[in-house]
């Protein structure tokens, strides 16, 4: 069970996430990923804890995601409205691999886990704007 203290997280900092701007230079593929010495050991690192707000940029986690061939994902979404997207996904060297997509409704808490993953290769979470949650991966 989750449990959150009274906030207003339409005026909260993103943290561990970050948006596609208009403004920023984008890869040649097209999306704004955490760069490629950005990683995240969840083996040796710990959990990763992350939480968002955009009204209409797509958010992504920072950091790359390795180490573990099994993980546990959280997210609430705190939307009264919007169901919240979100995408586990595996970086390629060309087109990046769709693990798992997942709708968490409004209010609602999910807990996913994924199917196994290799613990050398490189995942990351997309949220689909707009977006208003919290969560961990570990």
């Amino acid at each position: 069970m989750v449990s959150f203290e009274a906030q207003d997280f339409e005026t909260q900092e993103n943290v561990g996430v970050s948006a596609l701007e208009e403004t920023v230079e984008v890869t040649p593929y097209g999306v704004l990923k955490p760069s490629s010495s950005s990683v995240w050991n969840l083996y040796t690192q710990g959990r990763y804890d992350f939480s968002g707000n955009a009204t209409g940029s797509d958010l992504y986690t920072n950091y790359y995601l390795t180490g573990k061939s099994s993980v546990k994902i959280v997210i609430t979404n705190h939307s009264s409205k919007n169901n919240l997207e979100v995408s586990f996904m595996q970086l390629n060297t060309f087109l990046d691999t769709t693990i798992k997509n997942y709708t968490v409704t409004p209010g609602a808490t999910l807990t996913a886990y994924p199917p196994t993953i290799s613990s050398s290769e490189k995942y990351y979470l997309l949220f689909k704007g707009p977006s208003n949650f919290s969560g961990y991966i570990e």
